[in-house]
């Protein structure tokens, strides 16, 4: 036990120096962090706007002057989406600090910004989260095979493993599928974006099938793809769908 205690002592002195001499930096501006466990500095993560009602209940599209957060926004009244909800911490508008990290840990797999967002979305799913719930399975949101090959990794599956540190809740990411390779939907209209997911997610086997299922994503900007994810999975058998997604776009910024 001294041995192991001696080698714990002897790698927090060398973290300590290694900051001493390699000070951290806020890996999104280059300036150096105040505390050693800070993710962001202050100035960038104030630029981090927290989501906050007012909100539509179902798809969490934020509202103005209106004071109901139970309130339901005109595309929820008159089309219900196949998911129960969308819950995020954040708002997504671009040229702007959460902007810059979702694109350096998507684009770019910057290690130090995929860790302090997956972070950063685990301390908002336990404030989220109702322990007591063990009947749920956290479920990513697929890439296609070629977009992994190029990418190497996949976003929502990371985030969703910090997740599911955090709450204690599994995570399949074998049984949602995306079978067709198609163009980003941040390249795309609103009116576009639904015919380009159609039909490109598929569920294989059986193993979701009772289940209720977190369906976790990035963003989530008309929640096009969110919605055809969710459709799929209850025609497989899937009880219930919610979404947990790190921002929300802002409906006077359409797409990203």
């Amino acid at each position: 036990m001294k041995h192991f205690h001696s080698l714990g002592l002897i790698k927090k002195i060398f973290i300590h120096l290694i900051d001493l001499i390699y000070p951290p930096r806020c890996p999104l501006c280059n300036s150096y962090l105040d505390k050693e466990k800070e993710l962001f500095c202050e100035k960038c993560l104030a630029g981090f706007r927290r989501l906050l009602p007012p909100f539509c209940s179902i798809c969490a599209v934020p509202f103005d002057g209106i004071e109901d957060d139970m309130h339901v926004c005109e595309d929820c009244l008159r089309k219900r989406p196949s998911f129960k909800s969308i819950s995020a911490p954040y708002i997504y508008k671009n040229n702007n600090p959460i902007s810059t990290a979702i694109h350096l840990f998507k684009y770019r797999g910057n290690g130090a910004v995929s860790k302090a967002l997956g972070r950063l979305l685990a301390g908002f799913a336990l404030e989220w989260w109702d322990k007591r719930k063990r009947d749920y399975i956290l479920v990513p949101v697929p890439l296609s095979p070629n977009r992994l090959r190029q990418r190497g990794f996949n976003q929502s599956l990371v985030l969703a493993r910090h997740v599911a540190e955090a709450i204690g809740l599994p995570v399949d990411y074998m049984s949602l599928r995306r079978i067709k390779d198609t163009p980003p939907q941040s390249i795309l209209k609103k009116e576009d974006r639904k015919k380009n997911v159609r039909n490109a997610f598929k569920v294989a086997g059986n193993s979701l099938r009772g289940k209720k299922v977190i369906l976790v994503d990035d963003v989530a900007t008309t929640g096009t793809t969110l919605n055809e994810c969710a459709k799929v999975l209850k025609r497989s058998g899937v009880k219930e769908v919610i979404c947990l997604v790190f921002a929300r776009t802002d409906p006077k910024q359409q797409y990203l």
